[in-house]
């Protein structure tokens, strides 16, 4: 297998699910280790937040296309879907009315850039309602995943679908984080000094545990 690669590997992906199944919350955690307890929508412009993960391949940078709930028109989500590497499609685990969308995602994320890793993603796990997934629908699906996370959980694995799709990106199912591998923010051109106090405040919300309180887009 290929040693550490001297330059990152970068990639786009696209992050896209129905309003308020968490998207924002699970990639500004991903990023800060902040945990948004306020449903903020996404307007129709979207965010683009950057992603780094230290691995034992080496340094892997995503450039993550935060997907409104809502597109203005088809035209307008084609153009954010076109020429990504990967996808997660978010639904709330919590709310199987969600699900009902996964095939409508994948078949347009598809349609436009063909046979790529894509990561449908249960959020909001932490909550006791048992919903079990159409199976069958995702096994005629191919190089698709699923796995649930809650980004209210400071101990959850909300690192895993990302995990999953660098193995899938590089194939390399042996593929493995580093110690503290992950970096992020939303401005793609960010000081050092602002990184590292980014980077500081992760590791203290990995720590400190989430206050139990109810939110739509936990």
């Amino acid at each position: 297998m290929n040693s550490r690669h001297s330059q990152p590997f970068q990639f786009k992906l696209a992050l896209v699910g129905d309003a308020g199944v968490g998207k924002t919350a699970f990639v500004k955690r991903n990023c800060t280790g902040e945990f948004q307890d306020e449903y903020i929508p996404t307007d129709e412009h979207d965010v683009t937040w950057k992603l780094s993960f230290g691995t034992n391949r080496g340094v892997i940078d995503f450039e993550i296309w935060d997907i409104a709930g809502s597109q203005g028109s088809t035209q307008s989500l084609e153009e954010y879907l076109t020429n990504i590497d990967a996808a997660i499609i978010m639904v709330d685990a919590s709310d199987e009315r969600t699900y009902g969308n996964i095939e409508y995602w994948h078949s347009q994320i598809v349609s436009l850039n063909g046979d790529i890793p894509i990561v449908i993603c249960g959020n909001k796990a932490d909550i006791e309602i048992e919903i079990k997934i159409n199976m069958h629908v995702i096994s005629r699906m191919d190089r698709l995943e699923y796995c649930e996370i809650s980004t209210k959980t400071p101990s959850a694995d909300f690192d895993e679908p990302f995990l999953w799709l660098c193995r899938g990106l590089l194939n390399d199912p042996s593929l493995c984080w580093h110690t503290n591998c992950c970096t992020g923010y939303s401005d793609l051109n960010i000081d050092p000094e602002t990184l590292a106090e980014y980077s500081r405040k992760m590791e203290q919300a990995a720590r400190e545990p989430i206050p139990d309180e109810t939110d739509s887009d936990l």
